[in-house]
């Protein structure tokens, strides 16, 4: 209710600027990717202690080959990040409204 409030009074005052909001980097699949990796190679070390227990070592490789899929589609998706910050740039210095995909429910 009190976020309601907030945007209400918002809306009143006038339009509001959202080139001040900061852009996102689009690293998440990367984090991710990393996290996972490092959880797999946890599982691994495990499954070499434990005498080579073939479920855990599976275990762990499902979650390498799943963060190193992550970490190629944040390569791949390098040149698409980089376009699009550029043109929040240009947006930003030429002071124009940046479509915002902002959330209803939020």
């Amino acid at each position: 209710f009190v976020r309601y409030r907030e945007r209400m009074e918002m809306i009143r005052k006038g339009p509001v600027n959202f080139l001040e909001t900061p852009k996102k980097t689009g690293s998440l699949p990367l984090l991710f990717g990393l996290f996972s990796v490092a959880l797999g190679l946890a599982f691994f070390a495990a499954a070499l202690v434990q005498y080579f227990d073939r479920d855990v070592f599976t275990v762990g490789l499902f979650f390498i080959f799943g963060g190193g899929a992550l970490m190629a589609y944040w390569k791949v998706t390098a040149s698409d990040r980089e376009k699009a910050c550029d043109w929040y740039e240009q947006a930003l210095s030429q002071k124009i409204d940046v479509p915002q995909n902002n959330n209803a429910n939020a």
